[in-house]
Parts: structure tokens; sequence; C-alpha cells
């Protein structure tokens, strides 16, 4: 069944297209960053900054600690209550960044890796300058400022990579990489904090605080829970086999996490202050949501299908040929991310529900299966595989878990997701063999190069995903929606580009 098109459809249409758009130019610029730094540094050195991104992610929890969600979806934020959540933001990460700054040579004595102690100082700044521009980014987002959101995000990576691209060249090795971190984050400090034309006002009492430190205290333990599960193999792999193994399995992870975070990240700037707005008007954001799920889940789904099918070409063309042990965890996370994709959408409903404590105690219950998952994995004696295949398991057994929590404490229907989610994965298991498949004929028995075969290949799994979309109406209606809007976007810019350029003629004439 085709859910009806609900009054906010277009908001989220007009800010999903543009963040959708900017999103698909940094996601460019991530895996220019991560082919050509790859070639560069060492497995090692990518190591070294993934055992303190564990720290540095753990730090940016307990910051926010889910006060940027309480503030997108407030029904009104006054400017003193930004203002005291920039300050409690800024403070919380002074704070921690001083914690892990101090933690550097226990971390590094403790690991047997003493660069760490040199690095860890300059990698917790990053604390302190997201905390920064964390209530920057809500004042755009709750403005619908959409594509100065993206432009700045677009803006800080391109700088960060150019950093780190010319310390590589010359010779700075991981510090390359903390260059390219403490770059993009003053970067994109600097251009949101511009682009806004916000400034906090000095911490006040009595701007009624208390409702949204209560929605951020629930969201922060569920996402503290989360961090604790998610991270589970980073922990396992950095502290039993080094940095180097933590490196190679972490180019695997992040080929998988670049399209999933660059987008899926920025778009629930769009989705929560969208979908909060129609659940204070209408109350209902069901149908919407559902929509989000056929075509976002689709194409992620279609995304990580196709690289399952390609995996280990895909890491030789990426990444080089020593890096080639990374495709099998490649092709094991991948299946796994197709299962989060739908996940974030539950997580979404809750959020705009405002159902944050159900939320926590929802990740209490799959996180803990997914750090089980994990623990077991890494026990059966299979290494590094055993820890990917652990994490790929728990996050499929997590979705329909979220589905039946969702379903008895709200009034999303868990079939209606649930049904069109297998479809879509469905839909990836055809796409990711016919992509093998094709790839087996091309390159084995017609002997075509690898990039000619990847890309014939990549060709087989994109027609295959189109025909599929096309072939239900579960997925048509919404595409053919979204077709029908992008067209008429672009009608729009070009009457008002024609009608500029007569108004600007009639100018001239006169």
């Amino acid at each position: 069944m085709t859910p009806p098109k609900p009054r906010g459809a277009s908001s989220i249409r007009r800010g999903g297209l543009v963040t959708v758009c900017g999103q698909l130019a940094k996601t460019v610029i991530q895996f220019l960053s991560l082919i050509t730094l790859s070639r560069i540094l060492s497995p090692r050195d990518f190591g070294l900054v993934a055992l303190l991104t564990v720290f540095v992610m753990l730090g940016e929890l307990l910051r926010d600690f889910g006060l940027t969600q309480a503030a997108m979806q407030a029904r009104s934020l006054t400017r003193a209550q930004a203002s005291n959540l920039f300050w409690t933001n800024l403070g919380v990460g002074a704070v921690l960044a001083g914690i892990l700054a101090s933690a550097a040579p226990l971390l590094a004595s403790t690991l047997d890796e003493q660069a760490l102690a040199k690095i860890a100082p300059f990698i917790a700044l990053s604390l302190l300058l997201n905390a920064a521009q964390s209530q920057f980014q809500v004042q755009l987002a709750r403005s619908f400022r959409f594509m100065a959101l993206t432009l700045t995000d677009v803006a800080a990576q391109t700088a960060g990579f150019a950093s780190a691209l010319t310390a590589a060249l010359l010779g700075a090795g991981y510090w390359a990489l903390v260059v390219q971190i403490l770059v993009a984050l003053s970067v994109l400090l600097a251009l949101r904090a511009a682009a806004s034309g916000w400034t906090p006002l000095l911490p006040t009492r009595g701007a009624g605080m208390r409702e949204l430190y209560r929605y951020g205290i629930d969201v922060g333990f569920a996402q503290l829970v989360a961090y604790g599960a998610y991270n589970t193999d980073s922990y396992i792999i950095g502290f039993r086999y080094g940095a180097t193994a933590l490196g190679v399995y972490s180019r695997a992870f992040t080929l998988l996490m670049v399209p999933f975070n660059q987008l899926l990240g920025p778009l629930t700037n769009v989705v929560l202050p969208v979908l909060s707005r129609e659940r204070h008007g209408s109350g209902e954001f069901t149908p919407t949501l559902l929509r989000i799920q056929y075509v976002l889940g689709g194409a992620l789904i279609g995304l990580f299908s196709i690289v399952v099918g390609l995996a280990q070409p895909i890491v030789e063309l990426a990444l080089g040929s020593e890096w080639a042990q990374s495709a099998i965890f490649l092709r094991i996370l991948s299946v796994g991310g197709a299962f989060q994709v739908l996940s974030y959408v539950a997580y979404w409903a809750f959020l705009v529900a405002g159902q944050t404590r159900h939320l926590f105690w929802q990740n209490v219950l799959t996180k803990a299966v997914l750090a089980a998952c994990v623990i077991t994995g890494a026990s059966m004696g299979h290494g590094i595989v055993g820890v990917a295949s652990g994490y790929a398991i728990g996050l499929a057994v997590s979705w329909p878990i979220s589905l039946i929590w969702l379903t008895r404490t709200n009034s999303l229907s868990g079939y209606e997701f649930g049904s069109s989610g297998v479809y879509l994965l469905g839909c990836g298991a055809l796409i990711a063999l016919a992509c093998a498949g094709t790839f087996d004929i091309l390159r084995h028995h017609w002997s075509l190069p690898l990039l000619g075969s990847t890309l014939g290949a990549s060709t087989c799994g994109v027609s295959t995903y189109v025909l599929l979309a096309l072939a239900s109406p579960v997925t048509r209606e919404p595409i053919q929606d979204i077709w029908k809007s992008l067209g008429v976007v672009l009608g729009r810019n070009g009457r008002r580009i024609t009608s500029d350029t007569s108004r600007r003629g009639d100018r001239a004439t006169r």
C-alpha cells in the first residue's frame, strides 16, 4: 500500500534534495581522501587515529548528550535557551578535552604505542571545536537553511582533505590525519558561525531548560548505550590485535560508513524539524516516514548490495592491493549496514514521537544483543572475521526488535515498515548476486581489465535495482514523486532565471 502524501512532504523533499546533493559532493571528497591517503599512509597510521577516534566519539556523546536533538525537535527555542545550551556544550567539551589530553600517557603505555601520547592532546581539541559549532548548526537547521548547512560541511571537508594531502606528501605520516580533523572542524565552526548570524548570550537562569535537559538526558543515555555496542569491535581489535590490524579493519569500515554517515547524519537535520512540525501540527507523521524508508532505504540498501557483490575489486581499485584483506570485512559489514539503514528510520520515529525513554530502553536491549554478538564472534576463534560477522548479525537482529518495540509504544505500524524493509532487502540480495555473477563473467571468462569488469558489474547492479524498484508500486510511486519534485524544482529555477534575465534586459533597454 502506497502511503498518502503528507503536508510536510514538500519540505522534506526540498531539504532532502539539497542535503543529498551536498552530501554526494561531500562523499566524493571523502572517497578521494580515503583513496589518496590510503596510498600514501600506512595501516598503522590509520590505526593510531582510529584508536583515539573511539575515545573522541565517547567524548562527543558525553559532551552533547542529546542536547542537539532536544534543540532540533523543540516546538520553540528561545535565544536564552540556545545560549545556555551553547555554554553547556562548550564547558563540558573543554573538560572532556582536558581529560583525554591528560590520559594520553596512560593510554600510550596501555596500548604500547608511544605515538598516542603525542597526538592525543591535539585530537582532544576536536571535542572543543565541535562543541562550539553545535548550536550554530541547530540555528541553521531550525531555520530550514539546509543549503547553508550543506555548503559549510562540504567546504570544511574540502579544506581538511587539502591540508591532509599536503601534510602527507611532505612526509608527516599520521600527523596528516590529525591536521585533517582539526582543519575541517575549525573551518566548519568559522563558516557556520558566520552563516547563522547568531551570537550566544551569557548563561542565564529561568530560561526554561528543564524539558530540554530531560529530553537530552534520555537521548544521551540511549546514544551512550549505542556507542558502547557500536564500538565493541574497535575495542576488541585494537586491544587484542593492535593498531595495524585496526587500521586494516577501519579502512573497510570507513568505506562502508562514508555513504551512511554522510547521508543519514545530515538528513537528520532535515527530517527532525519537518516531522516534528507535522507532529505538533496534525499529529500524523507516519506516512512521510514510510515514504522516506521506501526511497532512502532502497537507495542505500542498493548501494550496500553492490558493495557486497564487488567488495574485492572495490578495495583493490580504491585502496590498492596491499589493503586486499580488508575486502572480506567490507563485504560482511555491508550486509549489516543494510539492516542499520532500516533501524535508523525507527530511530527517527522514536525521536519525533518524543519517546526518548522508550528509545533508551530499546537501545539497552538491541545494543546488548549487538555487543553479545560481537563478543561471541571474537571468542569463536575466527579472529577479526568473527568480530565483523558478529557485528553484522547484531545489526540484523536489532532491526526487528526496534520495530516491535516501536509498534508497542507508538501508533506506527510495524508491519508496514517491516514488509517494505523485507522487500528492499530481498531486492538487495538479487542485486548482490547480479553484481558478483556479472563480474565473474567479465573478469574470468571474458578477461576484461579489473576496472572495466567492476564498472560493467556495477552497471548491471544498478540496472537490476531500477527494474526491481519500478516493478513494484511500493517503491515506484515514491520514486515517481521524487522525480516530479525534482522537475518542479528545476522548472521553478529555470523560470526564475528566465524571469530575472528578462527583467535585467528590460532595465537595460529602459
